[in-house]
């Protein structure tokens, strides 16, 4: 038999019998296949001489995932007590097609909203769970980018500080316990474990790598670096300030160094708004970036708007930068740009100015729209759309209202209540691509609803037809 196999392969199961024995006769040879596989038939008798071999073989189709355990048995038909024999095989079988994902969110506003209006039809023929999600939050929508953030694989300065913001976050805002679930508990010991990452990248002079163990030090990564860590600190998290205080005076540092490497533009907006989170601003460079103010993109503006108003700098200069001059664009784009990213921080700083204003409202509708898969693409779309979605909930949306509907499901009615307790009600059913479910959710209250449906399905057949994701 082989290792693995796949639903929908074929083979001939074959077993060698040897008759060690003095007898010789008829052998039945009987395959007992689990729920894994199908036969037509797994009897047959053979005539095998004393002292030789002979071979059974079985047309074997495989019918269902998982760890298959067959069993072989062999005996004599005229002396099925006296010479008898019975062995175990083993084999994984799996998919041919992958495991696809998908996620779609819906603002149930009506009093009924089907949530598979826009699935994918492929995702609905196929077998697999899909799990709906419903909330009287936005950041019920948040899900899938903390999932990324948590996951991505690297250990850069980047990837180490955005997958710490998750849970820098969860203390300010509850409902976030419930899309991180169980993870939420872990909260201390994974903040901990990303400063002492971090802190491994801290080159001589205090600033920090890209990697650990650096030896020069990067401006934007030291930039990125304080500020994560400053949230950290002000959310409670331990750091040792011995280092801590090496690092921000290093990064105060590299914004004054004479020879014009210190970076672009854009970094040296991003290092002021961190220091100045940390309580270390720098006036006078607001002051001198303002006078450039012409050289940056609206994103770089939104950064030093962020830095002067955490400063408590002059509010017109926040004014001038965030509402003026919203066309130049960066000389040199640098390698984290990404449009939800430039988004998200200017519904920072605007949040930060004038949270009740028409620009807030208009910012956070356009930053939703950049979703793809209920994330923002890169960790820093999605690091910075949570920074921002977050502080929007804190400073904006305010306290929850309580809510009521119900999930109809196939016939099933399921009631759920949403409160500032538990805003997130979640069940996953299983698709098995033999109907339509068509589920239903029924708003019951007065306020806004939130669903989304997170599709994990194999879709059915080998052969997959083009999709068009938007490339």
């Amino acid at each position: 038999l082989p290792q693995f196999a796949h639903i929908g392969d074929q083979i001939l199961a074959r077993a060698v019998i040897h008759n060690q024995s003095q007898h010789s006769g008829g052998v039945v040879v009987k395959l007992e296949l689990d729920d894994k596989a199908r036969a037509n038939s797994t009897n047959e008798q053979i005539q095998i001489g004393a002292g030789g071999s002979e071979v059974a073989e079985f047309p074997v189709t495989f019918t269902a995932a998982g760890p298959a355990k067959w069993i072989w048995r062999a005996w004599f038909a005229d002396a099925p007590r006296e010479f008898t024999d019975a062995t175990e095989c083993s084999l994984d079988v799996g998919f041919v097609s992958p495991l696809l994902h998908q996620t779609i969110s819906q603002t149930v506003d009506g009093l009924s909203t089907n949530l598979f209006a826009r699935a994918n039809p492929q995702f609905l023929a196929g077998t697999g769970t899909v799990t709906i999600r419903v909330s009287n939050t936005r950041l019920s929508e948040l899900g899938e980018a903390v999932s990324q953030l948590l996951h991505y694989p690297y250990g850069c300065a980047e990837q180490t500080g955005s997958s710490m913001l998750p849970w820098i976050v969860l203390s300010d805002v509850p409902a976030l316990r419930s899309v991180m679930g169980g993870r939420s508990n872990d909260a201390a010991r994974a903040i901990n474990t990303g400063v002492e990452r971090l802190f491994s990248m801290q080159t001589p002079g205090g600033g920090l790598g890209y990697w650990p163990h650096a030896r020069h030090p990067m401006l934007w990564a030291s930039a990125y670096g304080a500020m994560v860590l400053t949230l950290a600190q002000q959310r409670g998290g331990r750091l040792p300030e011995p280092e801590f205080d090496k690092l921000l005076s290093g990064l105060s540092a590299q914004l004054r160094k004479p020879d014009g490497n210190q970076g672009s533009l854009s970094d040296t907006c991003l290092a002021l708004y961190a220091l100045a989170l940390a309580g270390r601003a720098e006036p006078g460079y607001h002051e001198k970036l303002f006078s450039m103010r012409g050289q940056l993109s609206a994103e770089d503006q939104a950064l030093l708007a962020l830095a002067i108003l955490q400063a408590n700098g002059p509010t017109e200069m926040a004014r001038e930068l965030l509402t003026t001059n919203r066309t130049s664009r960066r000389v040199e784009p640098d390698g984290f740009d990404c449009a939800p990213r430039g988004l998200a921080i200017r519904l920072l700083a605007w949040i930060r100015f004038q949270p009740e204003s028409r620009e807030v409202a208009s910012l956070f509708d356009a930053l939703l729209r950049e979703q793809g898969d209920a994330h923002w693409g890169t960790t820093q779309g999605d690091a910075w759309a949570l920074l921002a979605l977050t502080e929007y909930s804190r400073r904006v949306e305010g306290a929850l209202q309580p809510a009521a509907g119900e999930l109809r499901w196939r016939g099933e009615t399921i009631p759920f209540r949403l409160d500032p307790e538990q805003p997130l009600f979640d069940k996953t059913f299983f698709l098995k691509g033999d109907s339509d479910p068509l589920p239903a959710i029924m708003n019951s209250s007065s306020h806004r609803l939130y669903a989304s449906a997170a599709f994990e399905i194999r879709p059915p057949g080998t052969a997959q037809p083009r999709q068009d994701e938007g490339f």
